[in-house]
């Protein structure tokens, strides 16, 4: 149009008719289209109304529905998107903010609170999810206000967050609490529309979708030139070198993992992700935050089994939610408020012998001494032929709850006394290094019991392992024990 020569200069007008007609002043419109040359009997079928506005009203009492002049919204979702997605899905983001400001108010536990965000608040955008692909800014401001109600706080005071919102959607299994990341499930969502597309071609939003979008081809279609064809070989076996050419490890295997050769069917799309090979949501999550290269809270020290045992104890979950926080350190104890930048003393307010640390809080602090109480058993067999001694011990907490156990072989020649008086020793070093308070130590041997709790000094080598019982070290972790002969000695402990 620049280089046109003539004093008559033109221009040229672009208008979405589907945005004008909609959103415009009919007026506007009517002027436009007259403007633009067309006939009179054309604008007037235009502009009129279909229903006049009593017949409309009628017809709307009668159906139960309200009479609207442009059709926003369609079972709760947009049908037109402009420029700015934000604003059509904010409600979103209210209807979240309206359920977390209603529970802000009620004393729940941290139990409670992971089922109401994974239960109800985690599904309100699911349906949205499923259909378009949410802006980020919202999803931010979505797991925003998550992060808030989980660790605390309002719109006046913020609570201290131990941890990244994203460290928390790791999956349970590798020390994470399973929460969703909307970002991946969003893209998960929508790629399992894709493949319902794929699996049903001739549905009818397939059909539309691809004579608006890709009519002439499929968007996974590949390049005309490159066909299975070439990777196989005459004998019916992949072509390996082939497939390792021109493929990534993890395709190359599950392409080799397909048997050729075997039966002649038609191609068929599969989901290796899944043993069925139809495409879940569930794995398009997984692979989500795979892709993403999110770095692991847990799995790479061999600790996957532990979190595995963890989730599946049968307590409280608000006790499980304790004990996952204190294998990361993220309880307000007084050194970790200091680290967070409070000015406050680091000593144990409860016995003022240590900093309270986590694991002094829930571990090395006397009250927990008055909390929990171990019992340690151990029991010897001896050959008298070769001397071989061996030991068991285990150690018990007040239920009966097996929390240590033991077998040692010790090479003598040992007498029986002396077997005992060892095995006890062994069994003492155990509960020091593990850490375990002992109120009671129990021992089928009861000459041995009653020189351990006698005041005297013998002279002999069983003495000298009775004085390495009663050592101070042996008393490090400031156990009560007390020596004693279960009562049902005979029948076994």
């Amino acid at each position: 149009m620049k280089r046109k020569k003539r004093k008559v200069g033109s221009m040229t007008i672009k208008l979405d008719m589907s945005k004008a007609y909609d959103r415009m002043e009919w007026g506007f419109i009517d002027q436009m289209m007259r403007r633009l040359g067309f006939s009179d009997a054309w604008v007037s079928r235009i502009m009129c109304l279909g229903v006049n506005v009593a017949v409309s009203e009628k017809l709307a009492a009668t159906l139960g529905v309200r009479v609207v002049d442009c059709h926003e919204k369609y079972l709760g979702l947009p049908c037109y998107i402009g420029r700015d997605k934000r604003k059509l899905f904010t409600d979103i983001v209210d209807r979240i903010w309206s359920k977390l400001k209603g529970w802000q108010g009620k004393n729940l536990s941290i139990g409670g609170k992971n089922i109401l965000l994974k239960s109800v608040v985690q599904a309100i955008p699911t349906y949205s999810m499923s259909l378009f692909q949410l802006p980020g800014g919202l999803v931010r401001e979505i797991e925003r206000l998550c992060a808030r109600f989980w660790w605390g706080g309002n719109d006046r005071a913020r609570e201290l967050h131990w941890s990244a919102w994203s460290r928390l959607c790791d999956s349970k299994m590798t020390g994470g609490l399973g929460f969703r990341d909307l970002k991946v499930f969003n893209r998960a969502l929508l790629a399992k529309q894709c493949w319902r597309i794929l699996e049903n071609p001739n549905s009818l939003v397939a059909r539309i979708l691809k004579a608006n979008y890709f009519h002439d081809r499929s968007f996974l279609e590949a390049k005309k030139d490159a066909t299975v064809q070439q990777l196989i070989l005459p004998s019916d076996g992949w072509d390996v070198r082939l497939v390792t050419d021109n493929f990534t490890e993890e395709d190359r295997d599950a392409i080799l993992r397909l048997l050729v050769g075997i039966s002649r069917v038609e191609d068929t799309l599969m989901w290796h992700f899944e043993l069925c090979g139809s495409s879940s949501v569930k794995s398009g999550y997984w692979l989500g935050r795979a892709m993403a290269d999110l770095p692991r809270t847990s799995g790479l020290n061999g600790t996957d089994s532990w979190w595995k045992y963890l989730w599946r104890l049968p307590m409280a979950l608000k006790i499980k939610m304790f004990i996952w926080r204190a294998c990361y350190d993220w309880v307000p104890t007084r050194c970790n408020l200091v680290g967070r930048g409070m000015k406050i003393a680091t000593d144990c307010p409860v016995c003022n012998q240590s900093m309270e640390t986590t694991l002094h809080a829930v571990w090395g602090c006397r009250i927990f001494k008055d909390v929990c109480s171990f019992k340690l058993n151990t029991d010897t067999a001896l050959n008298a032929s070769s001397g071989v001694v061996g030991v068991g011990l285990v150690v018990r907490d007040s239920l009966g709850c097996v929390l240590a156990t033991s077998s040692q072989r010790i090479v003598g020649p040992y007498i029986a006394q002396m077997a005992e008086a060892v095995a006890i020793h062994r069994g003492l070093v155990l509960a020091c290094e593990t850490g375990l308070y002992l109120v009671k130590v129990e021992s089928d041997a009861k000459v041995v019991v009653d020189w351990i709790n006698d005041a005297k000094h013998y002279s002999s080598e069983v003495g000298l392992v009775i004085d390495a019982i009663r050592a101070p070290k042996m008393k490090s972790n400031k156990s009560k024990e007390v020596f004693s002969v279960p009562m049902d000695t005979m029948e076994g402990e």
